[in-house]
């Protein structure tokens, strides 16, 4: 049973904008919080003037860290659902496998980060 009209086009808003801000957290975590642990690691960080980069995303990081694999099954089953509610669009699914992407490369960096004492 799909919602009609008003109530399809909310659900749909609603969804895509929960997928959304999940993963431009993760990629956060992609392109800023991976290379400022790889940089910092190699101490190739310019000065500490970039320091408080740590401090502004940390309650991204840790959220990924402890409720990552929630948040992958939570962007999966909205982009799911936003192209079951969409099929006749390609460009939904090119989306939908974008984001998951993006969110499961978040979540394998920080497990790889842990594991192996990167951060």
């Amino acid at each position: 049973m799909k919602p009609i009209g008003g109530t399809r086009r909310a659900v749909l808003r609603v969804m895509d904008s929960v997928a959304l801000v999940i993963t431009a957290s993760a990629g956060i975590i992609i392109f800023v919080a991976a290379p400022f642990a790889l940089l910092g690691r190699w101490h190739l960080l310019p000065n500490w003037d970039i320091f408080w980069l740590f401090f502004a995303f940390a309650p991204i990081v840790v959220a990924w860290e402890h409720l990552g694999p929630y948040l992958i099954v939570i962007v999966a089953a909205c982009e799911l659902n936003i192209v079951v509610m969409r099929p006749e669009l390609k460009k939904t699914k090119i989306v939908a496998a974008g984001c998951f992407a993006v969110c499961l490369l978040a979540f394998l960096w920080l497990y790889a980060a842990r594991r192996f004492n990167i951060h």
